[in-house]
């Protein structure tokens, strides 16, 4: 990333910036309520997005706040109005995308195991295997978004379930990214999570500190079904997180997913005639998580000169209930799975090959809302620019990418 940190920018007014970037998350819905809140106030303030140039409004409100307070909104737009505090996860409808918060080692935090540069924090963001589509410095760390091609609607409790499986499966795996590096990053999968507002000021300092943000490349924007991959085994709640424990007793994966996507099942299905006890074993837990598991159980394992109908049902009966799908790990460790985990597309994306299996969530792909429109009048310094009936323009940066920040060049 050519780091907001770094790049001199050209001049743009606070109020623009705020303005354009809670386009850039929330365009193209218009519906629910949008919660903005204040701390150390602890104060929340409601935006109705079906309301005309609510993100002019929404930004002239942000403006006011800031000159006395650190100022958020929250990612998960509420369906109503709540009627106390500001809003909770039961009460979202709606979903703009998904994201992140690394905090960078400084005077703002207190744990010392932190990434120690903004460069170190953006290594994180940058091992997810698609780009963000904007990135905000927030004064004391980073704050990327993967934006959806439009809102993902929570129509009720167990697509809302959804949502937040995928959530804490994207948030464990940006945070084993920090681990292995040695830093820690807080987890932030609540999808009434608060996030700043770019054109505010971080006021954890002495100093206040803009908060500043900027378009990655083109913005570009994805479906959910495009992070199923980072789910692990809470994806579905009937099986364990770890791999271990009783197979579901309505089994939902689909063997088809995981024999594409697993090198290890590839081979205990082509080389079924010489499989070791130890790898046919763990194969029936993931076949004991599958459709038609039992049928394929046996297809799989007839090739063997020593198949028994009976031992093969006795033994697809006991990796169900004791051992449960394996994981990963444990195949790469202990069956001798390494060559094939080393060249996975999935590796440490997912916790076991059953993963592969789950069905995934399927969004089709829709245009990105057009760019706002800037129709308040201009009055004070931190107020929008009159309209005139054109979209609003906004710098690049050398790399191509759009500048949405307020630092001069």
């Amino acid at each position: 990333m050519s780091a907001p940190l770094k790049t001199k920018l050209l001049h743009l007014n606070p109020a623009n910036i705020a303005s354009a970037f809670l386009y850039s998350v929330f365009g193209g819905q218009e519906r629910g309520t949008l919660a903005l809140f204040t701390k150390p106030q602890n104060r929340s303030h409601f935006v109705q997005l079906d309301s005309n140039g609510w993100q002019q409004a929404t930004a002239l409100k942000a403006m006011d706040l800031r000159e006395r307070a650190n100022v958020y909104f929250s990612i998960g737009v509420q369906g109503a109005r709540p009627e106390k505090g500001r809003g909770k996860e039961a009460g979202v409808a709606w979903l703009p995308g998904f994201w992140g918060d690394v905090d960078i080692l400084g005077a703002n935090h207190a744990a010392t195991d932190l990434p120690p540069t903004a460069d170190d924090a953006v290594k994180i963001i940058y091992t997810v295997p698609f780009k963000p589509t904007v990135v905000v410095w927030t004064g004391g760390g980073l704050q990327p978004y993967w934006l959806f091609r439009e809102p993902w609607e929570l129509t009720d409790d167990k697509e809302r379930t959804k949502a937040k499986d995928l959530s804490v499966a994207f948030q464990k795996y940006l945070q084993n990214i920090a681990l292995s590096h040695g830093w820690t990053m807080d987890g932030t999968p609540d999808l009434c999570r608060l996030l700043r507002v770019p054109g505010t000021f971080n006021r954890k300092q002495a100093e206040p500190v803009l908060v500043r943000y900027e378009v990655v490349e083109d913005g570009h924007r994805y479906n959910p079904s495009d992070f199923a991959d980072f789910l692990d085994l809470r994806a579905d709640p009937k099986l364990k997180g770890g791999g271990q424990g009783p197979a579901p007793a309505e089994p939902t994966a689909d063997f088809e997913g995981v024999l594409a996507g697993c090198g290890w099942i590839q081979h205990c299905k082509n080389d079924a005639a010489t499989l070791r006890e130890p790898e046919w074993y763990r194969m029936l837990g993931i076949l004991a998580c599958c459709k038609n598991g039992s049928t394929l159980a046996h297809e799989l394992s007839k090739p063997h000169p020593k198949y028994t109908q009976r031992e093969t049902t006795a033994k697809l009966k006991h990796a169900a209930t004791a051992s449960g799908p394996t994981t990963c790990d444990y195949v790469a460790a202990n069956l001798g799975g390494s060559e094939y985990c080393a060249r996975c597309n999935h590796r440490e994306r997912i916790t076991s090959p059953v993963v592969l299996g789950i069905q995934r969530a399927s969004e089709a792909p829709a245009p990105e809302p057009p760019a706002p429109q800037v129709e308040a009048e201009a009055t004070a310094d931190s107020a929008l620019p009159p309209a005139d009936n054109s979209p609003l323009q906004l710098p690049r940066l050398r790399n191509g990418s759009i500048c949405r920040t307020a630092r001069p060049c």
